[in-house]
Formats: structure tokens, sequence, C-alpha cells
């Protein structure tokens, strides 16, 4: 199921001239998963959002996850304790990656200053908010995030992690693909289950529009075959117009499921509170109470589709891409 969203003025009729009241057209640009064949957004931008006057190949820092990493091999059990993890610059250059593989990377950053503009053309990416408070800011306007929000960004979204109460601790994991809810959790239509952990209530998009100015306005670009820089002729942040589309693809949205605090452990296939007969202290006490959480948070939470190189029909779960996060790895703020 689709949520349709729409602000601002918009035409009545999708790809048609969209004239202002001194003539002036604006320009429609149509954001989507896999091209013109799934869910899309429309947005109207004053200038041309493909407007570039420069192009560039940038060098990054070794630690952005540039490159396969290190295979794990033997392969050995691991307890990442990601806050002895210094913290370092902003929400996109500061990123640690700590686990990598041909489908996700699962980084860790304690942001202190506002991030540069930013898209990531290789997939979507799904952060948790561990600590701090922040703003998404981006083409589909505000986005207020806080501690225990998981926030999504899809594909070529231009953006920007703006920090109101830091330092912001992020666990990001940035995929080859698109981030959805798992399908055993949605009826046919798409709307979710009454056994779902978390419902539509539970999510929130951007509100606002954003008019900013500016000429020759960079955008740092991440893609398969590395870094780059964009120069853009006008300010990417200029959809003063309107926008509509389904919050399901092209708009960022942020969950924070309430119900996960009560409702973490399985019992067959329902879900029952903790406090009935097991508190979250009293599962996080023992290995097979974290494990338990760890794989209710992730099946529950992030489902990311597998490189095109060998992308299947169906989506496959975190659990599953082989980076080891709830059977080898425990990454934890604790």
């Amino acid at each position: 199921m689709a949520y349709y969203q729409r602000v601002g003025n918009v035409p009545t009729k999708r790809h048609t001239h969209h004239i202002d009241e001194s003539g002036h057209r604006y320009s429609e640009e149509l954001m989507g998963q896999h091209g013109f064949s799934s869910n899309s957004s429309l947005l109207y931008h004053r200038h041309s959002p493909s407007a570039l006057t420069a192009i560039e190949a940038i060098e990054v820092d070794p630690g952005l996850g540039e490159g396969p990493g290190t295979p794990d091999h033997p392969v050995t059990p691991r307890h990442i304790r990601t806050r002895m993890i210094p913290s370092s610059g902003d929400a996109v250059t500061g990123r640690c990656p700590v686990l990598i593989n041909d489908d996700v990377e699962v980084s860790w950053v304690e942001a202190e200053r506002d991030s540069d503009l930013y898209r990531n053309a290789i997939g979507d990416e799904l952060a948790y908010v561990q600590a701090g408070s922040g703003r998404l800011d981006s083409v589909f306007g505000h986005l207020d995030v806080r501690a225990g929000d998981y926030v999504v960004v899809p594909a070529s979204t231009t953006h920007r992690w703006a920090v109101t109460s830091g330092p912001l601790q992020l666990l990001v994991i940035s995929s080859r693909g698109h981030v959805a809810p798992p399908r055993h959790h949605l009826s046919h239509n798409g709307q979710f289950l009454e056994h779902a952990p978390y419902c539509e209530r539970d999510l929130r998009g951007p509100h606002g529009l954003i008019d900013e100015t500016g000429n020759n306005v960079p955008v740092l670009v991440r893609s398969r075959g590395g870094w780059s820089r964009h120069v853009h002729r006008d300010h990417p942040f200029d959809v003063v117009r309107g926008l509509q589309g389904k919050s399901t693809t092209g708009n960022p949205l942020v969950a924070q499921p309430n119900q996960l605090r009560d409702c973490l452990v399985r019992r067959g296939s329902g879900i029952r509170p903790n406090g009935v007969d097991q508190t979250t202290a009293e599962l996080l006490g023992n290995q097979h109470g974290r494990k338990t959480l760890r794989n209710n948070l992730f099946t529950s939470l992030s489902r990311i589709t597998q490189s095109p190189q060998n992308r299947s029909a169906d989506t496959t779960p975190v659990e599953h891409l082989g980076i080891g996060l709830t059977r080898q790895t425990f990454v934890t703020g604790i």
C-alpha cells in the first residue's frame, strides 16, 4: 500500500507544463524505484535539478567503506564496542564501517557537526539513532529525528544531516538495494497486518518544503564506482511549488515502533509483552536473550534487496545476508 502525499501546488495532470504567474515553467523531477516500473514521487523545482557546472572524482578516507573490506577468515566471533569508536566529523564523512559485504555496509558515526549535501546513488540507507537529536533536510522537506528512531533515506535523495542536540550517534546500514518492510508483515495490498511489531501510526514523513538559494552548490555523491562531487548550478533545495508522491518510495521516513520497547520476544507466531515473564533487562543479561532481541529487531525492521547481480524476486532479511550480525557479531553501544 502506497501512502499518497501532496504538498504545495501541483498541476492537475502529471507530466504537463507547470507555469507560475510570471510565465516561468517549473522543472518536473521523477524519483522512483526501479525506473518507471515501481512507486515514484514527482517534485517540481524552480530550476533544473540536472543542471551541473562541474563534476569531479574525489579521494575519500579509507574509513568511508571504499573497497571490499577484510575477509573474516577464519570466521571469528566478535564483540564490536561502538562506544569505543571516537567521534569524528559529520554524519556522512565521519562514518566508521564495522561490517561490510556485497549487499550491505554497517557503519557507526558520532556526529558533532552538520554534514554537507550528500546522496547515495547505490541504494537506500537505514539509520538508527542511538543518542542525540537532529534533522534530516532533503528535497522532500524537514524530518526531525531523535533517539530511538529508524530513519530510511531512499537512494539518490539529496540530503544533509543537521545536529540539533549532540553528539548525534547513528548506526547506519547502507544497502545495495531498497529497504522495505518484510512481506510476511503485510497484506497483499501492502497494509501492515495485526501481528506486525509496528504499523502505519508509527511512521512519520517530512514536513514543509525547503527553499534555499545559491549557485555552484557542491553535492557529495557515492556510486558503485567510487565518490564524486557534483556542482549544481542552482541549489537542489528549490522544490517550492509542490511535490506529490508515495511515502513508501521517494520520501524519507522515520519509524519509532513503540511496541518494540514492550514486545520484543516472540512465542510461536505471536508476540507477548516482556513483562509477562521476561523483562528486557533480563533478556540482555543472558546470551540467548540478547540473540533473541537482535534476531527480532533485525527481522522486524529491515528487509534489504540483494544487489542487481544476484537479486531475486523476493527481498532478503538482514540476518541472512552473511554479515554475521545475529549469529556471530554483537554490535552494541553498551
